[in-house]
């Protein structure tokens, strides 16, 4: 189906009519043959209204343009440079240790980061990796945020989890770790032995 000027007119009087469509269909043997309107949609069972649309979505180059349906169109290769740079983000976070619930781990799966850390020191330490190692595109804040809220994590331990021994042990002077340190070395022994065991 094609748009052709009109050749020649019929009447004396005016047309708006500046185009005629020509309806063609390939045989078997590759040969076009002009056909009527009907025959050709029939032919294809579709309506009038779709063969005008998809005549009017072809260029002059003879290109049928982009469906443009289903949202903003995205590229196959922008897809994959996004997989790439949450999985990249995803290994970043990984890298840092963890620490379970101290009293919780059967009820709760949350892991906790150091209380030193937070998503924008974590998000600038991830910026300075990437351009130690010459990469140029450098993922924004909110996609790093979205890929460590992704994976259940938190900069603190719940009030709870904090065990008298464990806070004066860390609070303290070295007189106190010295005083402690046999009884904070003994419950840690004892929490790895809980886990193990788990």
């Amino acid at each position: 189906m094609e748009d052709k000027a009109i050749k020649r007119k019929t009447t004396n009087k005016e047309s708006r009519r500046q185009q005629s469509v020509v309806y063609t269909l390939t045989s078997l043997s590759g040969e076009r043959k002009v056909v009527c309107k009907k025959i050709f949609l029939n032919t294809l069972s579709i309506s009038e209204r779709t063969a005008r649309t998809a005549l009017s979505k072809v260029k002059e180059c003879g290109i049928l343009e982009a469906d443009k349906r289903g949202g903003r169109q995205r590229k196959y290769d922008e897809k994959k440079r996004e997989e790439f740079i949450r999985k990249d983000i995803s290994e970043h976070i990984d890298r840092f240790p963890r620490v379970e619930s101290h009293y919780c781990r059967a009820s709760i799966i949350k892991m906790y980061l150091h209380p030193d850390l937070n998503l924008r020191k974590m998000h600038a330490m991830y910026l300075d990796e990437l351009e130690k190692v010459g990469r140029v595109e450098k993922p924004s804040f909110h996609t790093y945020r979205r890929v460590f809220k992704a994976k259940n994590l938190s900069f603190h331990s719940p009030k709870k989890d904090q065990c008298s021994l464990c806070v004066s042990y860390r609070e303290g002077d070295d007189t106190v770790k010295h005083k402690l340190k046999a009884r904070y070395d003994l419950h840690i022994a004892e929490k790895v032995n809980v886990r193990s065991l788990k």
